[in-house]
């Protein structure tokens, strides 16, 4: 009973072999297509971060609306320097 179940086993992983890998060529990129992966509008982003001289918790970051913040807890909490 063993040794059958034992080529039984052999015999299923003998006939599973693994896929066969080939290289990309131009045909298989010219199905991709370019599309848009940032957010829908751009008012968030950032465009400027600046970090105080000695002082790793506390830097400023300027956003592209015009809103300057400030955060001294590493980017836990911001808060604006001007309302």
């Amino acid at each position: 009973m063993i040794p059958a179940l034992a080529i039984l086993l052999l015999a299923s992983q003998a006939s599973q072999q693994p896929p066969k890998h080939r290289l990309l060529t131009a045909d298989d990129l010219h199905s991709f297509t370019w599309r848009s992966i940032g957010p829908a509008n751009m008012g968030g982003r950032a465009s400027d971060l600046a970090f105080a001289p000695n002082n790793g918790k506390t830097y400023f970051a300027a956003f592209g609306t015009g809103g300057l913040f400030r955060t001294t807890s590493m980017g836990t909490a911001f808060q604006p320097v001007f309302d």
